[in-house]
């Protein structure tokens, strides 16, 4: 085993002031969290699954401030920050030890749905993929699963999306485009 090393963020909200549309001070999130960590490109990590295995799992304090520790030095770590109230934020690659990082999130829109059958029959645990709209290939944004009532729900920014629900007992279907103002 190596020395570790860590990356600090700074977790802020980004607003708009509604009245002239400009950016309003940024105030600090409390309570973000990493979701999933990819690194070096050769491995994922759910830090849900580590902290089970009592690794740290922290969360933004009063100002804001997260710190990912227990990385490999010289790493380049991927990941994504969570918070229930906020849209997910994704860094694609920022290295171990390096400069603090200061991370907008967007507070987030509810996307919901219900998944049926061509009965209008709902489907529980169907898995709901969430693209974002973009160049090829489409990236998975966000994934979650329909309730016993085939309803999903998912925080998400505003942007363009296609949604496309996958159960094992069903065809797949064509992605459907959706727009979250």
């Amino acid at each position: 085993l190596g020395e570790p090393d860590s990356i600090s963020v700074h977790v802020i909200e980004h607003r708009l002031d509604p009245r002239t549309a400009a950016s309003a001070p940024p105030t600090p999130i409390v309570g973000a969290s990493v979701l999933v960590m990819f690194v070096n490109d050769a491995f994922h990590v759910s830090v849900e699954d580590l902290a089970r295995l009592d690794f740290p799992n922290p969360r933004s304090d009063g100002q804001g401030e997260l710190t990912i520790a227990m990385l490999p030095k010289g790493s380049h770590v991927s990941f994504t920050i969570m918070h229930r109230e906020y849209a997910e934020q994704r860094i694609p690659s920022y290295p171990a030890g390096g400069k603090p990082l200061t991370l907008p999130m967007l507070r987030g829109i509810g996307l919901t749905g219900r998944v049926t059958n061509e009965k209008k029959e709902w489907i529980a645990q169907a898995r709901v993929s969430i693209l974002k709209s973009g160049p090829p290939p489409l990236k998975e944004y966000k994934e979650t699963r329909t309730d016993a009532d085939g309803f999903y729900r998912a925080l998400v920014g505003p942007a363009d999306y296609f949604v496309v629900a996958r159960h094992p007992g069903y065809a797949s279907v064509t992605p459907t485009r959706v727009t979250v103002t």
